[in-house]
């Protein structure tokens, strides 16, 4: 089974614990940037981050997938 984590504000990520993913809030930049980072090292198959924290951290999300 594929490991799959949602990163984003808590408003849109609480439902998707229903369904077994893991679920990493993103309340500010900091935050959000910790959270992908560690769903990196975690190895998660399937990282989905919202609009709202990728807008915020296009740049690092971008260097993040050039380094893996």
């Amino acid at each position: 089974m594929s490991k799959i984590c949602f990163i984003g504000e808590r408003e849109a990520t609480g439902f998707w614990r229903g369904f077994g993913i893991d679920v990493f809030d993103a309340t500010n930049e900091d935050t959000a940037r910790k959270n992908i980072r560690l769903a990196v090292e975690r190895q998660y198959d399937l990282i989905y981050v919202t609009k709202t924290v990728a807008g915020m951290l296009l740049d690092f999300i971008e260097k993040i997938n050039l380094n893996s």
